[in-house]
């Protein structure tokens, strides 16, 4: 017999003497009365008979009881049926959820402290001999240890130090890493599960994978507010885009609330030239938006899409970069007039380029053959 909250014990154990204190507190003394009535006679032999003081010590018996069976529910007394010595040895995993979610600070902490501080605990009940691994639900899992280690401080300190998760839970994929690690161990195991337990990443999860010894516990370890806003994807348009043209973006912009959300969104270029774009967005919906931003001069640009500020400020924040061409200049010598719609050199500069504002990839420039130089070749 083994106690998941053996650090529990020293706490509670003296409370079950508090229905023996409740008796002794609630025991009437024999006083001693000058003139006392003939009712007051009675009712005190029947305080001293027998039947009375077996009642007492019967309930007496029943309080004490119920405190015991309260103490262990708090306790989780688990029996070990296999495994011989190792009976007091337990093997525990905690899955630690280390995806982007778990920076939400709508109670104060972000979910991740909430969730070090649980594993925390967990571990600080553990015994001397008893095994631990940290499995970190991410994108690609990993683990404190290789395997089960005794080492329970390198655990609390590995804790410590985790730093903030930026990509996406792969919650199947962890529990995949986490049956390698139970299919050496002969007997139960208890897994602990510490996420806030975000719909995107738990609504397709196979636990079928771990072993059927095994002992699951989920603890919610997000914030009572989950009000959310985030960029979910943003790209251009077009496929290419030209120096002193507008690039077209289109954003999607998720509202996890049960508010409608109405607000701007700022897009900006190099941190330079910015666009504010209306959007709404009814609650528990993701909503399209598309917002015209000037592409500048040729080269690589930065554009950086923001939403206001809210309790996860990491996918307020969306950037992307935009590759900006410069147009390329095609010379036509030609003696003709270009503005003569029957000349071959109106034709050709309106098959190159048919915008009359010139937005096309080529630039032609039409020139008499006196022009030509080699300077403008």
């Amino acid at each position: 017999m083994n106690f998941l909250n053996s650090g529990l014990l020293s706490i509670l154990l003296p409370l079950v003497a508090l229905p023996v204190v409740i008796h002794l507190l609630n025991k009437h003394f024999p006083r001693k009365f000058m003139f006392s009535a003939v009712q007051y006679l009675k009712e005190s032999m029947a305080r001293q008979s027998r039947l009375h003081r077996w009642r007492h010590l019967l309930l007496l018996l029943i309080r004490t009881i119920a405190i015991a069976l309260l103490l262990t529910a708090f306790l989780k007394p688990v029996h070990y049926r296999f495994g011989g010595g190792s009976a007091a040895q337990r093997h525990v995993l905690i899955m630690f959820d280390h995806s982007l979610s778990m920076e939400h600070h709508g109670d104060g902490p972000t979910s991740r402290e909430r969730a070090a501080h649980e594993a925390a605990g967990i571990i600080k009940t553990l015994g001397p001999g008893d095994l631990l691994n940290i499995i970190l639900i991410e994108r690609q899992p990993s683990t404190c240890f290789v395997d089960f280690s005794k080492n329970h401080n390198d655990a609390l300190h590995f804790l410590k130090q985790l730093k903030p998760g930026l990509t996406r839970a792969d919650v199947n994929a962890a529990n995949g890493l986490a049956a390698r690690f139970l299919a050496k161990v002969k007997g139960p195991a208890d897994v602990y599960y510490l996420s806030d337990f975000q719909r995107k990443n738990w609504s397709a999860v196979d636990f079928s994978m771990l072993p059927a010894t095994a002992r699951l516990f989920f603890v919610d370890v997000g914030p009572k507010a989950l009000d959310n806003r985030a960029i979910l994807e943003a790209h251009a348009s077009q496929a290419q885009a030209l120096a002193g043209e507008a690039i077209t973006l289109e954003i999607t912009v998720g509202n996890f609330s049960s508010k409608p959300f109405s607000d701007k969104l700022v897009v900006s270029v190099d941190r330079r030239l910015s666009v504010d774009q209306e959007l709404f967005i009814a609650p528990w919906s993701v909503g399209k938006v598309s917002a015209v931003v000037p592409a500048g001069m040729p080269g690589l640009r930065l554009c950086e899409i923001t939403l206001p500020a809210d309790a996860l400020e990491a996918d307020n924040r969306y950037c992307l970069t935009l590759p900006v061409q410069e147009k390329e200049e095609v010379l036509i010598i030609c003696d003709d007039s270009p503005e003569d719609r029957k000349s071959p050199a109106f034709y050709l500069k309106t098959a190159l380029n048919p915008f009359d504002d010139l937005r096309g990839p080529l630039l032609p420039r039409v020139i008499a053959s006196s022009e030509v130089t080699m300077s403008r070749l």
